[in-house]
Protein backbone atom coordinates (compact mmCIF):
# COMPACT_ATOMS: atom_id res chain seq x y z
CA UNK A 1 0.00 0.00 0.00
CA UNK A 2 1.47 3.45 -0.81
CA UNK A 3 1.66 6.20 1.85
CA UNK A 4 2.34 9.83 1.96
CA UNK A 5 3.57 12.31 4.33
CA UNK A 6 0.94 14.55 5.93
CA UNK A 7 2.03 17.61 7.97
CA UNK A 8 -0.69 17.85 10.57
CA UNK A 9 -0.31 21.77 12.80
CA UNK A 10 -1.36 21.01 16.04
CA UNK A 11 -1.28 24.08 19.12
CA UNK A 12 -0.59 23.06 22.27
CA UNK A 13 -1.78 25.47 25.42
CA UNK A 14 1.68 25.61 27.36
CA UNK A 15 3.73 27.86 30.07
CA UNK A 16 6.28 29.94 28.56
CA UNK A 17 9.23 30.80 30.88
CA UNK A 18 12.13 33.25 30.09
CA UNK A 19 16.21 33.05 30.24
CA UNK A 20 17.77 35.88 32.24
CA UNK A 21 19.88 38.77 29.89
CA UNK A 22 22.39 38.34 28.21
CA UNK A 23 22.13 34.44 28.19
CA UNK A 24 20.29 33.48 25.24
CA UNK A 25 23.14 36.12 23.18
CA UNK A 26 25.92 33.92 24.64
CA UNK A 27 24.13 30.55 23.23
CA UNK A 28 22.75 31.90 20.13
CA UNK A 29 26.52 32.52 19.91
CA UNK A 30 28.11 29.44 20.78
CA UNK A 31 25.68 27.50 18.77
CA UNK A 32 27.03 29.88 15.27
CA UNK A 33 30.61 28.67 16.31
CA UNK A 34 29.69 24.92 16.78
CA UNK A 35 27.81 25.35 13.13
CA UNK A 36 24.27 24.29 14.56
CA UNK A 37 22.41 27.41 13.51
CA UNK A 38 23.32 29.38 10.51
CA UNK A 39 25.33 32.74 10.72
CA UNK A 40 23.25 34.27 8.56
CA UNK A 41 20.38 34.00 11.22
CA UNK A 42 16.41 34.12 9.93
CA UNK A 43 14.13 37.28 10.70
CA UNK A 44 12.31 35.81 13.61
CA UNK A 45 10.95 37.65 16.13
CA UNK A 46 13.19 36.24 19.05
CA UNK A 47 15.06 32.81 20.26
CA UNK A 48 13.70 29.86 22.15
CA UNK A 49 15.28 26.85 24.28
CA UNK A 50 12.91 24.04 23.72
CA UNK A 51 12.75 20.21 25.50
CA UNK A 52 14.08 18.74 22.48
CA UNK A 53 17.41 19.13 21.38
CA UNK A 54 16.15 17.62 17.57
CA UNK A 55 14.09 20.85 17.36
CA UNK A 56 17.20 23.28 17.13
CA UNK A 57 17.04 25.52 14.47
CA UNK A 58 13.59 24.90 13.72
CA UNK A 59 11.05 28.27 13.73
CA UNK A 60 9.00 27.62 16.60
CA UNK A 61 5.90 29.75 16.50
CA UNK A 62 4.53 30.86 20.17
CA UNK A 63 1.48 33.26 21.49
CA UNK A 64 1.20 34.58 25.15
CA UNK A 65 -1.70 34.80 26.32
CA UNK A 66 -3.70 37.82 24.94
CA UNK A 67 -0.96 38.47 22.41
CA UNK A 68 0.06 37.42 18.92
CA UNK A 69 1.66 34.42 17.19
CA UNK A 70 5.36 34.86 17.04
CA UNK A 71 7.86 33.39 15.16
CA UNK A 72 11.36 31.96 17.48
CA UNK A 73 14.29 30.15 16.58
CA UNK A 74 15.27 27.25 18.65
CA UNK A 75 18.60 27.56 19.73
CA UNK A 76 19.07 25.61 23.06
CA UNK A 77 16.89 22.55 24.38
CA UNK A 78 17.14 20.47 28.04
CA UNK A 79 20.10 18.92 28.43
CA UNK A 80 19.25 16.39 31.25
CA UNK A 81 15.87 14.47 32.37
CA UNK A 82 14.94 16.50 35.45
CA UNK A 83 14.70 19.68 32.91
CA UNK A 84 12.98 17.66 30.38
CA UNK A 85 10.41 16.42 33.62
CA UNK A 86 10.00 19.97 34.34
CA UNK A 87 9.23 20.94 31.23
CA UNK A 88 6.73 18.06 30.47
CA UNK A 89 4.57 19.48 33.46
CA UNK A 90 6.16 18.19 36.81
CA UNK A 91 5.85 21.66 38.00
CA UNK A 92 3.32 23.15 39.49
CA UNK A 93 1.33 24.50 36.78
CA UNK A 94 1.14 20.82 35.71
CA UNK A 95 0.90 22.09 31.98
CA UNK A 96 3.98 21.39 29.74
CA UNK A 97 6.78 24.72 29.71
CA UNK A 98 6.78 24.54 25.58
CA UNK A 99 9.58 27.31 25.65
CA UNK A 100 11.83 29.53 27.22
CA UNK A 101 12.02 33.04 26.02
CA UNK A 102 15.13 35.26 25.29
CA UNK A 103 15.20 37.67 28.14
CA UNK A 104 14.20 40.74 25.77
CA UNK A 105 10.75 38.82 24.96
CA UNK A 106 9.95 38.47 28.51
CA UNK A 107 10.45 42.73 28.35
CA UNK A 108 8.52 43.31 25.04
CA UNK A 109 5.58 40.71 26.88
CA UNK A 110 5.74 42.22 30.06
CA UNK A 111 6.33 38.77 31.83
CA UNK A 112 9.67 39.31 33.56
CA UNK A 113 10.06 36.75 35.84
CA UNK A 114 6.92 35.37 35.50
CA UNK A 115 6.00 31.91 34.24
CA UNK A 116 3.30 32.88 30.95
CA UNK A 117 -0.09 30.76 29.78
CA UNK A 118 0.55 30.74 26.19
CA UNK A 119 0.35 28.27 23.06
CA UNK A 120 2.92 26.65 21.00
CA UNK A 121 1.96 25.88 17.12
CA UNK A 122 4.06 22.46 16.05
CA UNK A 123 3.98 20.88 12.75
CA UNK A 124 4.08 17.09 13.36
CA UNK A 125 4.32 14.46 9.89
CA UNK A 126 2.59 11.77 9.72
CA UNK A 127 2.87 9.08 7.82
CA UNK A 128 -0.69 7.61 6.52
CA UNK A 129 -2.45 5.19 3.94
CA UNK A 130 -2.69 6.73 0.44
CA UNK A 131 -5.97 5.92 0.20
CA UNK A 132 -6.95 8.28 3.62
CA UNK A 133 -4.63 10.69 2.15
CA UNK A 134 -5.64 11.45 -1.31
CA UNK A 135 -5.58 14.81 -2.36
CA UNK A 136 -8.70 15.87 -4.27
CA UNK A 137 -6.65 16.15 -7.39
CA UNK A 138 -5.50 12.94 -7.51
CA UNK A 139 -9.12 11.75 -6.99
CA UNK A 140 -10.22 9.61 -10.06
Amino acid sequence: MKTAVVVVTVVYQCMISQYSPGVMREVVHNRQMAQAIPHSLPDVDGFVAVRDCERIGAIVWLKPEGGQWESFLAVDCAHSDEVRAWMDGHNVWSLPIAAEVDYPTAVRWRTVGDMQPGYVMVAEHVLVPMSRARPPYLME
